[in-house]
This record gives structure tokens, sequence and C-alpha cells, in this order.
């Protein structure tokens, strides 16, 4: 590199190539700003200077709108203040990028804020020091409660009210309280109180009650609870002691996501000393129980008279209570009217039934259910279940029957239509491509559809499935992992969902999907299994190449941050050996190479020299050993090319060179020459001293672009 003395009178250098490298970089970032789907600002000098789509969309805004507007304008840290560019500028020069960075609002277009967790990142814009600001959502969806929400029209109060049921709302850290103006009405308080706040209404509480309630809210507050059920106790002057049942939740959170408003209802849980008191006569309960039964409901005393006909076997049999009660149940077919002698079939079925019961004494269907066919009205069908049983006093001879009626006919029909639509099912099954297997251990009889034999590339049951076949489609690599979930269906009776790979009879490898489902009998024995299998090579290639771009896209951007962060901190005036070293680090760790190096020539004396090293731990330093490299030796190799590699020493160097880098224990060589006015000043390599690297492109390019930017530097400092 030339001397200070001489650089002062040289030419100012073109930086043509710096820029052109910045350029390109800042292209590039636009690009992965642009493509990616999160929220992100560019903020230079305290003004946005960028924002992606997504954050225009987020916010309402379009591009210039936001452009050179002071980013305190529209980002705001959630506890308040107008410094938020200051605040992420100090937080990034901390090093913090996220998860420790205070939430923060944006404005959006329609005056709203919405709160966001926002992350940083340093990066270069335009030539200039910037920051990447990304706003993640805080809470998805925001959302504020009104307490308005808990009555939102007055048939809701009135109801409430005639429940004596009351609504309660308080902000908490305020005195602010709503309540239920008809709540102060039931403790005969004047009108003029309903302009309460907390504190009176905590004076209305027992003692007992208030260091309850004070004990709550701290819960509420700490976030211990946000549920909470409570029985406290006021007293009135013109009433005494009234209790009350309090349920209420936290049902709004500040924008640092703590508690700020608790709302519920009250319920009075007091006697009433006006409502009707009910009768403990048994006959008056059992007639409510009998009316409002969903099930019909027949019953027929030892003479065979029928005494029981309630509204719902009204509205089953179409057959009137009026019709059936008081009536013989063996001359009831006789007492319909013409248009209900449909129901005769129904009604001799009754009497059959009766018959056998009175004269075994005894009832054949006792706790059991049969069915019977009904028609009704203009001969509709109806199908209904009945179940019987048997009411004895004290003297055998002496019983009545009990005979309830439920109408199946809808639930007939849609057992029905499941069947029909399982048979469906079956038929899309044929067309979509899934297999399905069924192995019954309790009939021995086993199904595999004939998908599953198309799908590995086999006519339909060209072979006997078993253990053996499904072992030799299975792929070898994943062989391990379908045995074991074998073995696991076959002694615990697990179901399984997995994935795995498996040969086709062509020799082709498929992905394919496996369920199952195990059904156990009560001695949790295994009685059948059941599953599925699909074709899914086309979804995991699609996924497959998701993951791989994806991997490409994080990598693009790890490398730009860092790009980013070694321009911000070549540009920024600290010690040179100081900023040059930790340049050298950062560059290592991120391509992990095993040694990073300057060299610097001195033309004068012929020679080259290790002026700045970085090593990864467990790697021996050389910079000390290498001081006085002759020049012609590096040359040699380098010849005019920019930049040179090699892991093959013996065919690509010199022998004296290659026997240097094997004292060194290096492998692999990659190195850059480092330019100022189109003269050679020195180079910079990467060493790989674990196995015989092959350096990537992309590698390259990265490197080639942080050689520039250490170029410039150095060239800098002879000038200054």
């Amino acid at each position: 590199m030339p001397s200070k003395s001489n650089s002062t009178d040289s030419p100012i250098p073109s930086e043509l190539p710096l820029q052109d490298s910045l350029t390109r970089l800042h292209d590039l970032l636009v690009q992965i700003i642009d493509s990616s789907p999160r929220r992100i600002i560019v903020v230079s000098g305290n003004s946005i200077v960028y924002a992606n789509p997504p954050l225009q969309s987020e916010l309402g805004y379009n591009l210039n709108q936001l452009v050179n507007v002071k980013l305190d304008d529209i980002v705001s840290l959630a506890q308040g203040g107008n410094f938020m560019a200051k605040y992420l500028s100090m937080e990034v020069n901390q090093k913090k990028r996220g998860g420790d960075l205070e939430p923060v609002l944006a404005l959006k277009s329609d005056g709203k804020q919405a709160l966001y967790t926002p992350s940083i990142h340093r990066c270069l814009w335009e030539d200039k020091p910037a920051m990447l600001l990304v706003l993640s959502p805080f809470i998805s969806p925001y959302h504020t409660f009104d307490s308005n929400e808990v009555l939102q029209n007055q048939s809701k109060k009135r109801a409430l009210s005639a429940s004596k049921v009351y609504y309660w709302d308080h902000k908490l850290g305020t005195d602010e309280l709503n309540v239920s103006p008809t709540f102060f009405d039931s403790l005969n308080l004047p009108s003029d109180f309903q302009n309460i706040n907390l504190n009176s209404w905590v004076a209305l509480l027992t003692p007992e009650s208030r260091k309850q309630f004070s004990q709550l809210l701290e819960k509420a507050k700490a976030r211990k609870e946000t549920h909470f059920q409570w029985v406290y106790t006021i007293y009135s002057e013109h009433l005494g002691t009234l209790s009350y049942l309090a349920n209420f939740d936290v049902v709004e959170w500040n924008n640092l996501g703590n508690p700020s408003r608790i709302a519920g209802v009250h319920v009075s849980i007091n006697p009433s000393t006006n409502s009707t008191k009910i009768t403990n006569n048994s006959d008056k309960a059992l007639a409510g129980l009998i009316n409002n039964m969903n099930e019909g409901l027949i019953i027929i005393d030892r003479q065979g008279i029928i005494r029981e006909w309630n509204p719902s076997q009204e509205k089953i049999t179409q057959i009137s209570r009026d019709e059936a009660i008081g009536k013989h149940v063996w001359i009831l077919h006789h007492a319909l009217s013409e248009e209900k002698r449909t129901s005769n079939e129904y009604v001799n079925n009754l009497n059959a039934l009766f018959e056998g019961i009175s004269q075994a004494g005894v009832s054949a269907w006792d706790g059991k259910l049969f069915e019977l066919q009904l028609k009704v009205g203009e001969g509709v069908l109806k199908l209904v279940q009945h179940s019987v049983f048997m009411i004895n006093s004290k003297s055998q001879a002496d019983f009545v029957v009990a005979i309830s009626t439920k109408d199946i006919t809808e639930i007939r029909q849609n057992q029905q239509k499941i069947e029909r639509n399982e048979k469906r099912l079956r038929i899309a099954l044929s067309f979509s491509k899934v297999g399905i297997w069924d192995i019954d251990f309790l009939t021995h009889q086993n199904y595999f559809s004939p998908m599953m034999f198309d799908m590995f590339g086999y006519r339909p049951y060209e072979f006997e499935p078993s253990m053996e076949r499904i072992q030799k489609i299975v792929h070898p690599l994943d062989s391990d992992l379908v045995n074991e979930h074998l073995k696991t269906l076959k002694y615990a009776g697990t179901n399984f969902h997995i994935e795995f790979r498996a040969l086709r009879a062509d020799g082709q490898t498929i992905w394919v999907e496996c369920k199952t489902h195990v059904i156990k009998d009560e001695r949790n024995k295994t009685i059948r299994i059941m599953g599925t299998i699909s074709n899914i090579s086309r979804q995991k290639t699609i996924e497959n190449a998701l993951r791989a771009n994806e991997q490409i896209l994080t990598q693009s951007l790890e490398q730009q941050h860092m790009v980013a962060n070694i321009a911000y901190e070549l540009n920024i005036n600290t010690n040179f050996d100081d900023k040059i070293s930790y340049v050298l680090s950062q560059i290592g760790t991120f391509i992990q190479a095993s040694r990073v190096y300057i060299f610097e020539n001195n033309t004068v004396a012929n020679a080259t020299a290790n002026t700045y090293e970085w090593c990864k731990p467990g790697v021996k330093p050389q910079k000390e050993t290498l001081q006085s490299v002759p020049l012609h030796l590096m040359e040699q190799w380098l010849n005019t090319g920019y930049v040179k590699e090699s892991n093959d020493f013996e065919k690509d160097l010199s022998h004296d060179l290659a026997q240097t880098l094997k004292r060194q224990n290096i492998q692999s060589i990659l190195m850059f020459r480092l330019f100022v006015n189109d003269s050679s000043f020195g180079f910079i390599g990467f060493d790989e001293c674990d196995y015989p690297r092959v350096w990537t492109q992309a590698e390259k390019d990265l490197l080639k672009t942080i050689s520039n930017l250490l170029a410039f530097d150095f060239h800098r400092r002879s000038i200054l």
C-alpha cells in the first residue's frame, strides 16, 4: 500500500467501483423489502425515506404521503412521548433488534391507532446510514371493549331489571363507575344517588365486602385472574343487609397489555317477598312434568282404561287427549273420527301389547325399546319408538302400564341420508386417488381398495397385502420409521398419522401419507383397524421448493444486514485498527471461515506483510510469521486476476506457496486483490483449515463487495 507521504500528492481516486456496488446493494434491498410480507419502514435522519407495500396497505397511506414525513408523526411509543426516532437510534446502537423494545403505536390514515411490536436493523440507504423498522402486530385483532356491549338495547335492560340482574362497569385506576340505574331503585335510594362513583359505591359495602373487593381489584391489576365470581353484601337503611352475586371479567387492556377495565353483571340473591310460593302438591308437580315432556306418554290402568295421553302424545299421533282419556284401549279405534281411522293399525298394536301384559301380569318389553309404524293425516307414515314399564302397587294384582313414545321418523331419515352420503363418499374416494384399507379382527374380513394397488403401480389385487409386502414397498430410508409405527399399532393399538417415501413397481420414489383409526372393545382390545393412504408427492415438491426459497430469502436478508452493518462501521469515526479488526471478525463468523486476513504490499522492499488477522477459536494465528513474504511469491499465483481460489494446492499453486499453505494446515483458500486507482496495494484472504472447501458464487459475490468497501476505507485512511 502506498505510504501517506506519497498519497497526499496523488489525485482524488474514482469511486465508481464502490458506487456501483452500493447501487446494486440498494436495488437489492428495495426488492427484498418490497417482497417481504412484513410491515417495514426505512428511517434515515429521523424521517421516513421508504415504506413497503404491506406497511402502506396496513396504515392506509401511499408512498408519497409517507416519504420525508417525520417518524414521530406516524409512529410513537405506546407509553407516550414524541421521541421515537431518538429512541430507535439509541436502541440500535445498543445492538437491540426486537423483543426488548417497547410497544409502539402507528397512526393510520383514518385517524385510528394500532399497537405493534417493533424490531430494528441497520442498513445503508442511498449511501447513508439508515434503520429498518419492522412492525409486528402486538394484539391481533386489536380490540377495545365497549361497556355498552353489555347491554345494547332497552329490551335487554328491561329483561335484566325484571330478573334483578344489573350491569356494572369500572375503569381500573380511576373513580369511574357505570351501574344500572335500576340497581339503586332496588335499594330505595334517591334518584340523585345514581351519579355514583367508585368510592361512593364502595361505601355501600359492608366492611368484609370492602376488603374482598380491594383484594379482587389487586388480582385484576396484577393479571392473576381475568374472570371473577364474588358474593358481597350491601347495607340499606330501608331494606337492611342485601346480598348480590357478581360475575365479571377483565374486558379491556391498555396499550401495554395491562388490564384497564372490568365489567359484568350483578345478580340479587335475596329471597323475593312478592314471588308466588310454589305449592308442594305432588299431583300438580307430576302433572306439570307430564305435560311438558318432549316424549309422548300413555298410562293405562289394569282395567285397560287410558288414564293419561299427554300433549306430546297428541302431537305425535294426532289423536286428541279428549278422544283417548277414559276410553278402553281395545275400543279406542272405534272412538276415533273418520279422518283419524288411518291410525287404527297403531291403536290395535297398542291393544295387543296391553292384552299380553294383562294376561301374563308382566311385560316382556320391560326396559326394552321397540318400534311401530303410524299413519297420520292423509296417510303420512311415521316411525315411533316405544318403551314400556309397569308400575305395581302393594297388591301385585293392581298395576298400571306406562308407555313412552318418541317420534324417530327424522332420525331414521337422517340415518338413511348418512348411509347415502357414505356411499357417495366411497365413490368420491375412488376418484380422489385415496386408497382405503380395513382390517376386521372379529370377522377376519379385510378390504383393500383398488386405488391402493394403483398408487404403487400394480394392478388391483395383483398381490395379497402382507407385512412382508409392505416392507418391500417402503423406501429403505424410511423403513425404520414405518416399522416403529406398525409395532406401536400392533401392540398398543395407537392411531398414527405419518408421511413416508415408498417405491412403486417401476422403481419410482413417491411420498405417501397414511392415517389410521383403531376401534377397540370394552376390554380395550383392538378389534378393527381402518386407514387411508394418499399420494402427496406433488405437495412435498411444492413444500421443498417453498422451503428452499425461504432459505434463500433469509440468507439474502442476513447478507444484506451484514453488509449494511459493515458499511456503517467503516463510515463511523472510530479507531481504524479497531474497526478493521471488527469487520474481519464479522466476515469470518458469518461465512464460517477458519481465518480472515489482510496483506499490505511494500513495493520498495518487494515484500508483502500480514497486517490484520482474525482466527476462529482453535485455529493458530499466522500474522507474526508472515511479516516479510516475498511479493513475487503471491504475484506469481494471483498474476493479473482479481480473485483466486484453490482447494488443490499441488495443482494450482507453485511448490513453494503450496508448501507454505500446507504448513499452516490450510486446505482451501480464497483471495481478492485490494485496489486503489486501479493499482493493487494488497489482498484479503479467507482460509478453510477443516476441509477442502468449494466457495459458492454467492459467497464470492458477497466477499467481493466487502473487499471493495475495505479497499475504499484503506484509501480514505491514506489521504486523511
